[in-house]
């Protein structure tokens, strides 16, 4: 295959993290990265996105924006004004992302299976859906890219249900969505020239969620299986490094770590046991009683003030919500396991990690104001010490449980490594990354977005390009 290597080209590993990384190459599992390693360094550990969830992590990549402002703040997220729930996809994103800022700046753009890119939007390139997607009838952008994934033989996502029935089959199927995934991203690479080229690898996350201890412990099938899995991860890896070559630019990264699970917390069910919340008895999961109840929770341990004038049915008046929120996070604190060991390390609030230190924040009228989104955001967020899975369960049976899932998402380890690419210097977080592809693109960069220092300067339209950053 002879293509002219786009100006850069991002691959994303979901949920590849820093200690992962590190073992499977020294036990020789990815030789392929590990030389990549050497010659360009270590991958550096970045930070996630709180909570470190692949549609908030992506979307603040994307945008260059904490989730304050684009407001992603789960899996699953809340209706406005109502106590239902909703799959955030693509068009919940506020803000503009790299690739319509990349081609209003008319660069051709390919961008395949990132979380929160459904439904895709136009964009001056090709637009892959990523696993929300149902059907390959509006997979894509344009829609006939749908069609012919379709009779190629591509797979949007696995059946993540076979975590729980059988891991072999589900090893066996993420094997062939890779396979399909990297056969469909060598193909467009050599379609056309790209300016700017990012394929997401979805299959990692699904494998560390459902066989990471297996892994950790030696399992003489399932680890066997695991590391299978990312040498021929690593081998696709290969044939793609060795296609670009050495003098292209390149960006490596996942969105956040992974560590195993010691415990899943049922987060509702202990606002239950502890008088915060009033469950009803009814088959849906997320069923209280809002008249008398102060507080309630979304999967991952994002907890919610039950406010009247914001809630529909709230009861905790404007006055008291400081003070609630204070004797709720000293509770939570003090949750502990069977052992005795602290389950929650701290307890955020909203402003302190929705809104970045250095940017102005929304004024009072706009905090409770439900068309702006940070409006929307959890008003605490606990953090769990490593291996304590917070869910939600307000009528699970017991506060601690064990399910199929051995794997949890984790902030602080995720991995960002390059290939003749500037990374921002000193903590690396992951929205950080939009400023440095944009620079690398040398387009304008948005006022709005979470730089981490202003050395270019900043424009408000896309013809207008960089200034030399100053001596």
């Amino acid at each position: 295959m002879s293509i002219k290597a786009p100006h850069l080209t991002v691959l994303s590993i979901d949920g590849l993290s820093y200690d992962l990384f590190q073992k499977l190459m020294a036990d020789g599992d990815m030789p392929t990265m590990s030389s990549f390693c050497k010659t360009h360094g270590i991958p550096r550990k970045m930070r996630s996105t709180y909570p470190p969830v692949s549609c908030v992590a992506w979307t603040s990549y994307a945008t260059g924006l904490n989730p304050g402002k684009h407001g992603i703040f789960g899996f699953v997220d809340r209706k406005p004004g109502t106590y239902d729930t909703v799959f955030p996809n693509g068009g919940f994103v506020r803000g503009q992302t790299i690739w319509g800022i990349l081609s209003d700046s008319g660069k051709k753009v390919f961008a395949m299976n990132i979380p929160c890119t459904f439904p895709p939007r136009k964009i001056n390139g090709i637009m892959i859906g990523g696993f929300l997607a149902s059907s390959f009838d509006r997979l894509s952008y344009p829609s006939a890219i749908g069609n012919y994934l379709k009779k190629q033989g591509y797979r949007i996502d696995i059946n993540p249900f076979l975590g729980h029935s059988s891991k072999e089959e589900l090893v066996s199927e993420l094997e062939l969505v890779l396979e399909k995934r990297i056969e469909a991203l060598l193909y467009f690479l050599e379609y056309e020239h790209w300016d700017f080229f990012h394929a997401h690898i979805m299959c990692t996350d699904r494998i560390n969620h459902f066989l990471l201890q297996h892994y950790y412990d030696g399992d003489s099938k399932l680890a066997f299986m695991f590391r299978k899995f990312y040498r021929k991860l690593d081998n696709l890896l290969g044939q793609l490094l060795d296609i670009l070559g050495k003098e292209a630019s390149i960006l490596v990264l996942s969105d956040h770590g992974f560590t195993p699970i010691k415990q899943e917390v049922q987060l509702g069910r202990f606002l239950a046991d502890t008088g915060w919340l009033v469950p009803r008895r009814e088959q849906d999961p997320f069923a209280f009683d809002p008249l008398h109840t102060k507080a309630f929770c979304l999967t991952p341990g994002r907890i919610y003030i039950n406010l009247k004038g914001r809630e529909s049915q709230g009861c905790v008046l404007e006055s008291e919500y400081k003070h609630v929120r204070k004797n709720l996070s000293k509770i939570l604190l003090d949750l502990r396991d069977d052992d005795g060991n602290r389950i929650i390390k701290t307890i955020q609030t909203k402003e302190s990690i929705y809104w970045p230190n250095g940017h102005s924040r929304p004024d009072t009228a706009n905090i409770f104001n439900e068309s702006f989104p940070f409006s929307m955001a959890p008003d605490l967020v606990a953090i769990p010490f490593d291996g304590y899975d917070l869910k939600n369960g307000i009528n699970a049976d017991n506060l601690f449980t064990k399910s199929a899932l051995e794997g949890m998402h984790t902030y602080e380890n995720a991995i960002c490594m390059s290939q003749n690419l500037t990374l921002p210097t000193g903590d690396l977080k992951i929205r950080l990354m939009a400023d440095a592809i944009l620079r690398k693109m040398n387009v304008c960069i948005p006022p709005e977005m979470d730089m981490p220092q202003k050395k270019f300067e900043i424009c408000s339209t896309p013809q207008e390009k960089f200034i030399n950053e100053p001596t």
